[in-house]
């Protein structure tokens, strides 16, 4: 939350409140996407099934991202509106 106190003591300007929040990227769940690293890092203790597996989170997470993104960005494509030239051929 941004108040009018944050601007001036910052010097930014606030972020929109009402913006939509992209659960993918501004929630706790963007982890999930870091999850094979932490495989790798475990991996002497995990064994390599362990491991693998944490890659498969990461996979579901860039997927679920992808379309998700994909979906949003179909739901709010606009078509251009019609050329110039047919309509002033109707005139």
């Amino acid at each position: 939350m941004c108040t009018s106190s944050d601007d001036e003591e910052s010097g930014y300007a606030c972020e929109l409140v009402d913006a939509e929040v992209d659960l993918y990227r501004d929630t706790s769940l963007r982890y999930l996407g870091y999850s094979n690293e932490v495989g790798e890092a475990f991996r002497p203790l995990v064994g390599n099934l362990g491991a693998n597996l944490t890659y498969v989170v990461a996979v579901g997470y860039v997927l679920a991202d992808s379309s998700d993104k994909a979906i949003k960005s179909q739901q709010s494509y606009a078509p251009p509106p019609p050329p110039l030239a047919p309509s002033l051929e109707t005139q």
